[in-house]
Parts: structure tokens; sequence; C-alpha cells
């Protein structure tokens, strides 16, 4: 009797190793698949011009973590970080230096990307805010731009904001130099000459912006029509 209890529990202990393998094996295959699609999924919600090139990453550094707990880790921290990049990827900054005859250079940096400049530039360029909600914001805007530049200027020393302003109402800023670079990840530009021509010509100032709206879109499409047009 206790021969064959014993051979009961052996058969029973072997069955539930292999049982144990096989589900194990499920598991870790099972892992591998879902958080692949997890990592495709978040490398959605980055730029556009970061999404091949990152997603490849991301699935590269899945294959190197052994347990299921390190893949599931790596796949829901890709995803919980993947909004956060997307954000610093499409931060565009920039930096203008003003040099003001008989101040001094005043800076001026502007941030695009996140935040108030943010918000008024998609308030602005939406065609479905109300006119008078978009004269508000570019108000605003101009205001808000306006007052760093009294910042900076009240920092070359005492009367500098008062020489400032007079030169500004007597259009002497049209003879000043200036230089302006927008950087953003994957671009650094060199606007000097462009800024400097919108200055002394505005009414060139709407149609000049939109063209470097255009440079300044991602280049996810520029991709796509390159990958369709044929050999």
């Amino acid at each position: 009797m206790d021969l064959i209890t014993n051979l009961l529990v052996w058969l029973a202990t072997a069955i539930a190793a292999v049982l144990t393998n096989i589900l194990a094996h499920d598991v870790c295959v099972s892992a591998n698949r879902v958080c692949s699609n997890i990592i495709r999924r978040a490398a959605k919600h980055l730029a556009k011009f970061d999404q091949e090139d990152v997603e490849t990453e991301w699935l590269g550094q899945l294959s190197e973590h052994d347990t299921v707990y390190e893949k599931y880790r790596h796949a829901i921290g890709c995803y919980i970080a993947a909004p956060r990049m997307r954000r610093r990827a499409q931060k565009v900054t920039l930096a203008i230096n003003l040099r003001a005859t008989g101040i001094g250079t005043v800076p001026l940096t502007l941030t695009f990307g996140n935040g108030a400049m943010y918000f008024a530039f998609a308030v602005g360029a939406n065609e479905k805010t109300p006119a008078w909600i978009r004269k508000w914001v570019a108000a605003a805007t101009v205001l808000h731009i306006f007052a760093k530049l009294l910042l900076s200027a009240d920092c070359l020393g005492p009367g500098s904001v008062h020489n400032f302003l007079q030169k500004l109402k007597s259009n002497e800023f049209k003879t000043w130099q200036y230089e302006a670079r927008i950087t953003r990840k994957g671009l650094d530009m060199d606007l000097s000459t462009i800024f400097t021509f919108m200055v002394r010509n505005p009414s060139q100032i709407e149609p000049t912006l939109n063209r470097l709206a255009d440079i300044l879109a991602p280049q996810q499409q520029q991709a796509d029509t390159a990958k369709k047009s044929p050999v």
C-alpha cells in the first residue's frame, strides 16, 4: 500500500513539474508578445519624428530582460515615459539677442511646446477660435513678450529701460543688429537674417512665420511621401 502511495505521489509530482514548466514557458512567451504590444502602443504617443527609432530601441532593450517581471516593468515604464518624451522633443526654443545701440545686448528667450506660450500659439492658430478670443490672446502674448524685454533691459543698469523705450518710440530699433536662433530636438536654425528682415519689413511677418511653421512641422509626412514614392 505504501509503495502504491509513493508511486502516485511521485507521478503527481512529475506531472506537476511538467505542467509548471509548460506554464512558465507559456507565460514567458506571452510576456514577450504582450510587452511588445505595450511598447508599440507607447511609441505612438511619441513625437512622429521619434516613433520609429525609439520603438526599435525599446524593443531591443526588451530582449535584454530575462524575467517576466523585468519585461513588464520595462514595457510599462516606456508607456509612462512616452508622453513626457513627446513634450520634450516637441519643445521649440527661440533665443533672440537685440543689439541695442547705446544700451547693450537685450536677450529674449521664448519657449513653445508647453505652458502659456504653447496655449497662446494653439489658440491663435486655431481658425475655429472666435476672433475676439484670438485678438485677446494675441494682445496678451505681445504684452508678455514686451514685459520680458523690459526685464532684460532693466538688467543692463539704471536708465536702461527708459533709453530702451525711447529708442523703440523713435523706430531706432530698425537699425539694430539681431541674433536669432530656433532649436528643437534634431533642429538648430540660425534665423538672424530672417528675423532682421521681419523687423524691418513688418508686412512680411505673417507670410514669413507661415513658412517657418511649415519648416518646423514634424518631418513624418515627408518621410511617408518618400517611402511611397517609386524608386
